[in-house]
């Protein structure tokens, strides 16, 4: 009688908490272990499967074991909670780092007419704006 034992996939990097500058590049790894060994290594964002619909997103198979998800120019959407071929096993947790900016950037005004300036911030988690004048 012979008998094959069968061993679940295993993440078997510990998860990691991962900060990057709004519109700057992401790369995670992930190394899963299983008995037979695993053909592809499928990543999640949020418990749902990633998807490479255009070349902002590049998923590259090391080894049979290794794995690696490249987000180029990343923005408060790739936030989240990624994992890697199972939806259970976090990898890692991805914050992108905020950007403000003024609209309009620069404006000359007449002294005592009024003006608008408008703030827009974005990043995950959400920004909060606070205004403050200075003479």
């Amino acid at each position: 009688v012979t008998s094959t034992v069968m061993l679940l996939p295993e993440v078997i990097i510990p998860p990691v908490s991962v900060g990057v500058g709004y519109l700057r590049d992401l790369t995670l790894t992930c190394t899963v272990s299983s008995y037979p060994a695993m053909n592809e290594v499928t990543w999640y964002r949020n418990g749902g499967q990633v998807s490479v619909s255009s070349s902002a997103v590049v998923m590259k198979t090391i080894s049979a074991v290794t794995s690696r998800l490249t987000m180029k120019s990343v923005t408060e959407i790739a936030c989240g909670n990624y994992s890697c071929d199972s939806m259970d096993s976090l990898t890692a947790v991805v914050t992108v780092g905020s950007e403000a900016f003024l609209v309009p950037n620069t404006t000359s005004v007449v002294e005592g007419d009024t003006f608008a300036v408008e703030c827009r911030a974005v990043g995950c988690p959400p920004l909060s704006i606070t205004w403050q004048f200075r003479k």
